[in-house]
């Protein structure tokens, strides 16, 4: 059983929305809000997928190097105007959005 829905509203580009709308009168989705969430739902696990490959490229930089890596750190907050915590990268980017 899903979950309960929300309604809400949104704006698309005609573009989109026909491209939805066709997808629904070729039968390939049950309503245009199905194309939406089909497509926000593959974004959020593309997303994962990328924050899980790079969590594991990150902790391999910083085991074979931790010296270059923490440089390397440094460099690329400098070039954003971040500021760098001393969390690991699997907790860096906890609390924001993906």
């Amino acid at each position: 059983m899903s979950s309960p829905k929300e309604r809400t509203s949104i704006s698309v580009d005609p573009a989109v929305l026909a491209y939805a709308e066709q997808e629904v009168a070729a039968g390939r989705a049950r309503s245009v809000s199905a194309v939406v969430e089909q497509a926000v739902r593959d974004r959020m696990t593309r997303r994962a997928r990328l924050r899980e490959f790079l969590d594991g490229e990150l902790s391999a930089a910083r085991e074979r190097d931790p010296v270059a890596f923490a440089e390397s750190r440094q460099r690329v907050a400098a070039l954003f105007g971040l500021e760098v915590s001393e969390a690991g990268p699997e907790q860096a980017h906890r609390g924001r959005s993906a």
